[in-house]
């Protein structure tokens, strides 16, 4: 009986394949908290805090995985790609030279 009982407990490979499930499914249940600290996300906290409380439930993962990945592209809300006119303070692309809103020339400096 005991030899029996030896045999079929074979925790070998099963275990192991049981430790990296276990590995995966919590790095699943994070992946919003990771994403948010892979982004830089200026919610990182909140984020973290609501994955443990509520990302047990399908809906609340669903919506942290969502708002980690979709938002807060620009934290300091700033364009990317455009600079303010220095003459009338309105956005245009960082590469012109004439500022499409007032006319100005941007090549000079303004006075």
């Amino acid at each position: 009986m005991n030899e029996m009982m030896v045999q079929t407990m074979n925790f070998g490979v099963p275990m192991i394949y049981m430790w990296l499930l276990m590995i995966l499914a919590i790095a699943l249940y994070f992946m919003p908290t990771i994403v948010a600290g892979y982004r830089h996300h200026s919610s990182l906290f909140l984020i973290v805090v609501l994955n443990i409380l509520f990302g047990w439930t399908m809906l609340g993962w669903l919506l942290l995985v969502v708002w980690a990945f979709f938002g807060d592209q620009y934290s300091t809300w700033s364009r990317p790609a455009e600079k303010k006119c220095p003459y009338c303070a309105e956005y245009i692309k960082s590469e012109a030279i004439k500022c499409k809103h007032c006319g100005s020339d941007l090549t000079k400096a303004p006075t």
